[in-house]
C-alpha cells in the first residue's frame, strides 16, 4: 500500500473499531457505530488490512469479530495483557476476593485439563447453573482444605486457605429461604450478570453457556502463575 492509497478516514475508523473492542464497558451487540464498522470490516478488504495492521502494531491479535463484539488477544509482552489478565477487571468492587474464587472455579470447570489452554478442542461447552457452580466450589473448597499438600501449594497458603474457608462459610440462597443478599448464590448471580454484559457468557433457561470470548479471557488470566496454580488445584477431582 503506497502513500497515495492511504485513506485517513479509513485509518481513523479502523482505529475506532479497535478502540471499541478494547472498551469493556461498551455493549457492542446494540452499538450502531460498531455495527456499521463491522459491515465495513467484512465488505472492504482495504479496511480489513488497515485494521489488522493497526492491531498488530498495538501487539493485539484479532481472533474473531462478529455481532457480539471483537475478540482481541494481546501478545504476552503487551501492556494490554497485563491489564486484561487481572481478575478484578471482570467484577465490580466490593467482593473481589470471593468473586475471584468464583472465576477461578469457572476456569477449572470449563478447562478441566492442565493442557486445556493449549488444546482449544478441549474447551468444555457444557452449560452450568448457579446452584451447580455453588456446589462445585463448596466441594472443592472443602477438599482443598483437607488435602495435605506441600507448603508451596494452595493448602499451605494461609491467605488462600482463609479465602476458601470464607466462601464455604457463606450461606446459600436456599438456606435463607430465597434471600440472596450476602449469599454465595447471590454473589455467583452477580458475577454472571457482569460476565453476560461482557459477552463472556449467555443465559438460557437458567443455564449459562461460556462464549469464545470467555476462553480468550481465561487464556490471558492464566499468565499469572499464582492464578494458574489455583486453577490447577481446583481441577483435581471430578468436575
Amino acid at each position: 500500500m503506497n502513500n497515495q492509497e492511504l485513506n485517513p478516514s479509513l485509518i481513523e475508523r479502523a482505529s475506532r473499531l479497535i478502540y471499541l473492542g478494547l472498551d469493556k464497558g461498551t455493549n457492542l451487540s446494540t452499538n450502531d457505530e460498531f455495527k456499521e464498522l463491522l459491515r465495513l470490516y467484512k465488505n472492504n478488504s482495504k479496511f480489513r488490512v488497515i485494521t489488522r495492521a493497526i492491531s498488530s502494531g498495538m501487539s493485539l491479535d484479532i481472533l474473531n469479530m462478529d455481532n457480539s463484539g471483537i475478540y482481541l488477544r494481546p501478545h504476552r509482552s503487551s501492556i494490554f495483557a497485563k491489564t486484561r489478565s487481572q481478575i478484578r477487571g471482570l467484577v465490580d468492587k466490593g467482593a473481589d476476593r470471593i468473586t475471584s474464587v468464583i472465576l477461578v472455579a469457572l476456569a477449572a470447570y470449563y478447562f478441566p485439563k492442565d493442557t486445556s489452554f493449549d488444546e482449544l478442542s478441549s474447551f468444555s461447552t457444557l452449560p452450568i447453573t448457579i446452584h451447580g457452580l455453588d456446589e462445585f466450589i463448596r466441594r472443592r473448597c472443602r477438599e482443598l482444605k483437607e488435602e495435605k499438600l506441600p507448603p508451596d501449594h494452595i493448602a499451605g497458603d494461609k491467605e488462600v486457605e482463609l479465602l476458601l474457608t470464607s466462601y464455604d462459610a457463606l450461606p446459600a440462597e436456599r438456606e435463607l429461604e430465597g434471600h440472596t443478599l450476602g449469599t454465595s448464590t447471590g454473589l455467583i448471580r452477580r458475577v454472571f450478570t457482569t460476565l453476560k454484559k461482557e459477552g463472556l457468557f449467555v443465559e438460557s433457561n437458567d443455564k449459562y453457556y461460556a462464549t469464545a470470548k470467555f476462553r480468550y479471557q481465561m487464556e490471558n488470566m492464566v499468565e499469572n502463575e499464582n492464578i494458574k496454580q489455583l486453577i490447577n488445584d481446583f481441577r483435581k477431582g471430578d468436575v
